[in-house]
């Protein structure tokens, strides 16, 4: 069944507030932890890295994307794999 026009306002409208939402708290906690683990001293630095490697590897996965089909392709995958597991090694060390 087809939802109608106004169910899918009403699902838009909700899902918009509950995005606001969850990154608020997702930002909140990010920054809360990057305080808590390094405190005052030396915490723009630490965000300041972590922002600019994120991009890199973001910038990455987006060429390995444009170069090969986002679906299939050795390049994009390579970069996916590769992007998420670095992240990982950055932010919880060799327990990933």
């Amino acid at each position: 069944m087809k939802p109608t026009r106004s169910q899918s306002v009403t699902a838009q409208a909700v899902t918009i507030i509950l995005w606001t939402m969850a990154r608020f708290f997702l930002y909140a906690s990010y920054f809360t932890i990057f305080g808590v683990l390094f405190g005052f001293k030396n915490f723009g630095k630490m965000v300041a890295v972590d922002n600019v490697v994120n991009g890199l590897f973001g910038a990455l996965r987006v060429l390995g994307l444009r170069a090969s089909n986002p679906m299939s392709g050795p390049l994009s995958a390579f970069m996916l794999s590769w992007s998420w597991r670095l992240l990982c090694v950055a932010r919880h060390g060799n327990s990933c």
